[in-house]
């Protein structure tokens, strides 16, 4: 210390380092151990970054380049609060290597919030094609300034640019997308201007990734942007990315299309995206399943059915009355009953004297099978099945055990009896449940009947079933896929999720019984049930 306090007074809180001191800090800083070096550098900063900035600024000027990452990193660092520093951080950022991932993060860090003073020492370098030295893409990446929105626009569009990018660096075009993203949170007005340049410029897979970083409206008002994105979706329509475009620009008039989509891929997650993005406009929903056939009514209506928010509930529910083809109706049936909205549809429907007599038995049955215990349970008593398929004089396990199954039969069951609604097999059917692949070697014989008879003897964790109610009314059941502070992800009956905001929760309440229902048995009666043990045996 510069000299040491009265007895009784306050030691001073600042060091006054000596000459001698600072003789040591400077050859401290060009010692062959690194260590020693960053701890210089470090001890430099405390000294002289708040009351003697300039002196600082002269010992990063003096420091050569060394071949230790570590050093390079923390002299990066070191620059974050003088913007005098500028040309020096470029000169700096000129020795990266295009590897040092962490040397980059370093350099952003250092920038602090002075990218303008470094952009235009940037642009006042004489290093020929310095954008695009060794090393200089990933640079740029790291830059937060609004200019470099135009210029990752301009690598992306730009063949000669392109060029230069491959033979320069390993950043692809999604990499720099990315950046442009990074970019989005303070310069969002640069960024939507030049996601629309890639958009209308760059090659198809780049210009339809682009359309991430755009609103809605940048392409439905824009002549150019609309003609552009018509010759880019004739090669993805039919695949999954065409409707996750449809979803994501909000465009209309692809109904045929989505339909098609959910025709060949009935089982895919993006059918019921596909059904949902139809539903939403409920009079032109309605208009298409009026006019549709009824191979592609019956395409529809099960995706709806997975679908199970109230705008889809609503379309089949209106949909059912005009209806005159009864294989229709049936499928109706069935995916309203996916849904505990759509199965209390059906009981309201029979509790005013509208269901028609010839759906009651399957209503019953489709109900039956309800995940939502309270429609089950009101079923029960408004639409009891029928009763050679109760439970009345049902054999005990061990006589269901010495009955023998036909494991032929018992994979038409599995379809007949309703479980592809919410098991996977081999990649096929709805990920609702859980997925039976390999449930013959997971289960014994015993075992198998068991899960059938009693579904909720035994839940796994992850199959714990979850009842929420909305400020609004809204009422889901399904399985918890994440929760947050903020947002509630539940899967659905059907496979389809939804997101619930955690302010809006009224109640949220775990359920005791399996979702699954426990009525299975007695719905496909003895020997189904031992037909279709036995086919679930050979998932192995």
């Amino acid at each position: 210390r510069s000299s040491e306090a009265p007895e009784g007074a306050k030691r001073p809180g600042v060091l006054q380092p000596s000459g001698a001191f600072e003789r040591l800090l400077t050859s401290a800083l060009t010692d062959n151990d690194p260590n020693i070096r960053i701890t210089a550098l470090r001890a430099a900063r405390q000294l002289w970054q708040q009351k003697q900035p300039e002196k600082l600024r002269e010992v990063i000027e003096k420091i050569a380049f060394g071949d230790s990452p570590a050093f390079r990193r923390e002299v990066a660092i070191a620059m974050r609060f003088d913007p005098k520093l500028a040309n020096r951080w470029n000169v700096w950022s000129s020795t990266h290597d295009g590897k040092d991932r962490w040397f980059i993060e370093a350099l952003g860090i250092g920038a602090g919030d002075h990218w303008g003073t470094i952009r235009e020492a940037f642009e006042h370098t004489d290093q020929g094609d310095r954008d695009y030295a060794k090393g200089g893409v990933d640079r740029m990446w790291r830059f937060r300034d609004g200019k470099t929105a135009v210029e990752l626009a301009n690598l992306l569009t730009n063949p000669d640019r392109q060029k230069l990018l491959s033979e320069y660096s390993n950043k692809k075009p999604l990499d720099l997308l990315r950046a442009l993203q990074l970019l989005s949170y303070h310069h969002r007005e640069e960024v939507s201007a030049a996601a629309l340049t890639i958009f209308l410029k760059a090659d198809a897979e780049t210009a339809l990734a682009a359309t991430a970083l755009l609103d809605r409206n940048a392409i439905t008002s824009n002549p150019e942007a609309k003609a552009r994105l018509d010759s880019l979706l004739k090669p993805v329509v039919g695949k999954r990315e065409f409707v996750a475009l449809v979803e994501k620009l909000n465009l209309t008039g692809f109904e045929k299309e989505l339909l098609d989509f959910i025709s060949a891929n009935p089982n895919a997650p993006e059918s019921v995206n596909a059904a949902r993005l139809i539903a939403a406009n409920r009079d032109g929903a309605l208009r298409f399943l009026k006019d549709a056939d009824a191979k592609s009514a019956k395409a529809l209506i099960p995706a709806l059915g997975r679908v199970s928010d109230r705008a889809a509930v609503a379309v089949m529910n209106q949909h059912f009355w005009p209806e005159k083809r009864e294989d229709v109706r049936r499928v109706l049936i069935d995916a309203l009953a996916l849904s505990g909205e759509g199965g209390r549809a059906i009981l309201k429907w029979q509790a005013e004297g509208k269901l028609p007599s010839e759906l009651k038995d399957q209503a019953a049955l489709a109900l039956s099978r309800s995940t939502d215990a309270g429609v089950r349970n009101e079923a029960a008593k408004a639409l009891p099945l029928p009763a050679a398929q109760g439970l009345a004089n049902f054999p005990k396990l061990p006589e269901l055990m010495q009955m023998k199954g036909d494991a032929a039969k018992g994979q038409a069951m599995f379809t007949q009896a309703g479980c592809v609604a919410c098991h996977r097999v081999k990649g096929q059917f709805i990920d609702f449940g859980p997925d039976l692949t390999q449930i013959g070697a997971k289960l014994s014989k015993d075992g198998l009947f068991t899960a059938i008879l009693y579904p909720s003897a035994a839940i796994e964790h992850s199959f714990v079933g979850l009842n929420v109610t909305t400020k609004e009314g809204q009422t889901v059941m399904g399985f918890t896929v994440s929760e947050t502070d903020t947002d509630l992800t539940i899967k659905m009956a059907g496979g389809a999720t939804t997101t619930v905001k955690m302010s809006s929760l009224v109640k949220k309440e775990e359920l005791k019984d399996s979702l699954m229902p426990p009525g299975l048995a007695g719905a496909i009666g003895p020997q189904g049930l031992a037909d279709l043990v036995a086919w679930l045996q050979t998932l192995k």
